[in-house]
């Protein structure tokens, strides 16, 4: 991993394990080098996370990364690096390998039903992607279990995080940044 890397997921890990209360608003953030060193600016958008389910508005603004690429180029900072997501959301524990599984969870988790399922863990995570497609996360847990999270970096041929979050910020990055962001395929077996 090289220093610069190491550094924005310093960036990343900070600010998840900077947030003391639970049950935050999202936020949404600007990836910039300032001098060379990762920081992570956030946006204003606090209001817009009270209208709906967070995840689902940055899906929609990617879907939509034309329109909003303008108005968040308007607002972010030079040096522009990449994008970062901060989110309560439940979870549950999956293999990979394990598509069976890791399928079923996933359509619990489209059709918002983790909050019920008998294995949910309450977790706050900032995921970030930079313009080249390397993914940063870090995850805690309510319940104070081990933290999660890393940097990784797209190869072809190989499975990444994904999820609704992974390929928004991606688009936004691509949108905002005009740069081609590497493919992050679902696993095999499982269903969108």
């Amino acid at each position: 991993m090289s220093i610069l890397h190491e550094k924005i997921l310093a960036a990343v890990t900070a600010e998840a394990e900077s947030r003391t209360e639970w049950d935050e608003p999202a936020a949404f953030y600007f990836l910039h080098l300032d001098g060379g060193v990762p920081c992570l600016r956030e946006a204003d958008m606090a209001e817009l996370w009270k209208i709906a389910d967070p995840v689902a508005l940055l899906a929609s603004m990617a879907r939509r990364a034309e329109q909003f690429a303008q108005q968040l180029q308007a607002l972010a900072p030079e040096n522009l690096h990449g994008l970062a997501f901060r989110f309560e959301s439940w979870q549950v524990h999956s293999v990979r390998g394990d598509d069976a599984r890791l399928s079923g969870h996933a359509a619990e988790a489209r059709a918002h039903r983790l909050d019920r399922h008998p294995e949910r863990r309450e977790a706050r995570s900032v995921y970030a992607v930079d313009r080249v497609g390397i993914t940063y996360t870090r995850t805690l847990f309510r319940d104070g279990g081990e933290p999660a999270g890393g940097v990784e970096y797209p190869r072809p041929g190989k499975l990444r995080t994904t999820g609704s979050v992974m390929r928004s910020l991606d688009g936004l990055v691509q949108g905002m940044l005009g740069v081609a962001m590497p493919e992050r395929p679902y696993p095999a077996g499982l269903l969108r």
